[in-house]
């Protein structure tokens, strides 16, 4: 067995345990300790937790909450499956009270098995040296980055997704913003939304709003009970607001249900958290992603948060799993990514001249340009687009998959457009095409093989920046030294150890 082996062994079988403990920890957890994760999923939402990290860097903040609400949103799926399904009303003579030490504890040990989580990359990514008693240090050589320049491009590229992925979370709108953003994706193709649900996207979206409404209206009814502080600003520490504002979560089950037409009903129940369908070892996904609706005994719970996330997430995976929807919504999709690079281009002075022109060696097809831009100085750009998600272990940047894409995108990909490249340097005359024009490809996400292709391969947001700041780049490595090299995101030392401190870092950083 390989030192990596022994690493990745010894880690899933601690991993493993470490998410028994927390199922242990789970069911000892009802109603209340669940209140408390939805309600500082709220808190946290609503960016009002800064007194509590004001020695924090903004850096240090951001991946704080965003690591805090993964775990918070696992806990209350763990919670909602092992927890309050089980949990008995008390008596008159028994007031509950929330057990603070264990929900502290919880949170903080789900940090650490998300940490360890994590860890799998670094293994498959460095040179690493197990030792001590059933293999339980690990040891990581970071100095290959400077030996290896293959290991370096497989960082850099991991850099780009964290960095594209956080560049999507930080864009956060109000709930009417997200209305109209979900509309101008889901109304061009609403004929495959109400074959899948049955209801229109202006139902759908009115649907979301009014349950949230539901728990505004709730909150309405005490927020003169909240307690404050001396700015006037809500005091979210208080006892007393947690106790009122976490209670707006609880709605009758059937009230909810008979608030709304009968047509409604299939999408409710579709939304309903379902215990049993909640796989504790997936740490991957939020299933209230997809169920945000909880059940507990005759009640309902309600989270705007957990609304509000599910909205994107859940149309498109329930039109993609669909067979009915699936082949003709992924065509509608590519063409509104299409439309989503014209409309990138057009800030900056390019307009559309064609799309999708054919092109031909003899009579066989060999592909063909997506879109055609031009701007008012006779500059041409022919674009290829890749409307395509990462694979799964990708995204979660396992390196060894992400070697196998790479060949797959060079073996399959990439000669078919090579191949295009360079039928247009000798044959632009037969399409009436410029000879000077630049082809790019901009896909959905950062791909990996933009490190290595001679072609200039830009994510949308990268395309973006460089029609803006960095058009005379034409290789990517220019491109990733003049924009991603030059930022300074770097943590420092008192930052990691912050970090380290939440749970959220394992192990200590050291030089030789």
């Amino acid at each position: 067995m390989t030192e990596k082996e022994k690493a990745l062994t010894k880690l899933r079988l601690e991993i493993n345990k470490d998410i028994d403990l927390a199922i242990f920890m789970a069911k000892s957890c009802g109603i209340l300790e669940l209140r408390f994760f939805l309600y500082y999923v709220r808190i946290i939402r609503l960016k009002t937790l800064s007194a509590l990290t004001e020695e924090k860097t903004e850096k240090v903040s951001s991946l704080y909450f965003n690591a805090v609400e993964d775990s918070m949103k696992y806990i209350i799926s763990l919670i909602a499956k092992h927890g309050i399904q089980n949990d008995i009303t008390p008596t008159k003579n028994k007031i509950p009270e929330l057990k603070l030490q264990l929900v502290q504890e919880l949170l903080k040990h789900i940090n650490y098995i998300n940490s360890k989580y994590e860890i799998e990359s670094t293994i498959l990514l460095y040179k690493i040296e197990v030792s001590g008693e059933r293999n339980q240090n690990l040891k990581v050589d970071l100095s290959c980055l400077d030996s290896d320049p293959q290991i370096k491009i497989l960082l850099n590229y991991f850099l780009r997704i964290d960095y594209d992925n956080d560049l999507r979370k930080r864009a956060q709108f109000n709930g009417n913003e997200l209305f109209d953003i979900f509309k101008d994706e889901y109304l061009p193709v609403s004929d495959l939304f109400e074959k899948e649900l049955g209801i229109s996207v202006d139902e759908f979206c009115w649907l979301f709003n009014e349950l949230i409404k539901q728990f505004l209206d709730k909150m309405r009814l005490v927020d003169s009970k909240f307690e404050k502080l001396a700015n006037g600003d809500i005091d979210i520490q208080s006892k007393k607001t947690h106790n009122f504002l976490s209670n707006c979560f609880i709605h009758n089950e059937q009230e909810i249900l008979n608030h709304f037409d009968s047509k409604f009903t299939p999408i409710l129940k579709r939304l309903m958290f379902i215990p049993e369908n909640f796989d504790e070892r997936q740490l991957r996904f939020h299933k209230v992603t997809r169920q945000p609706l909880i059940k507990f005994g005759k009640n309902l719970i309600i989270s705007p948060e957990l609304i509000l996330d599910s909205l994107f997430l859940n149309t498109h995976y329930s039109l993609l799993e669909s067979q009915e929807t699936k082949q003709e919504y992924i065509s509608k999709k590519s063409t509104q990514f299409l439309d989503l690079i014209v409309a990138t281009a057009n800030k900056f002075g390019y307009t559309e001249t064609e799309r999708e022109k054919d092109l031909y060696e003899g009579k066989k097809q060999i592909g063909d340009i997506d879109i055609i831009l031009k701007n008012d100085f006779g500059e041409y750009i022919f674009v290829e687009a890749k409307n395509h998600a990462l694979p799964m272990d990708v995204f979660f940047k396992n390196s060894e998959e992400t070697k196998k894409h790479l060949e797959y995108l060079q073996k399959e990909w990439e000669k078919k457009v090579l191949k295009r490249v360079d039928h247009l340097k000798t044959e632009y005359k037969t399409y009436s095409l410029p000879k000077e024009h630049t082809y790019i490809v901009v896909s959905k996400y950062p791909e990996i093989i933009s490190h290595y292709s001679d072609i200039l391969i830009l994510s949308l947001h990268e395309f973006e920046v460089w029609l803006k700041d960095f058009k005379s780049d034409r290789t990517f490595n220019e491109f990733h030294k003049n924009y991603y090299e030059s930022k300074e995101d770097w943590l420092s030392e008192k930052d990691i150890v912050d970090l380290q401190d939440a749970n959220l870092i394992l192990g200590r950083y050291e030089k030789k």
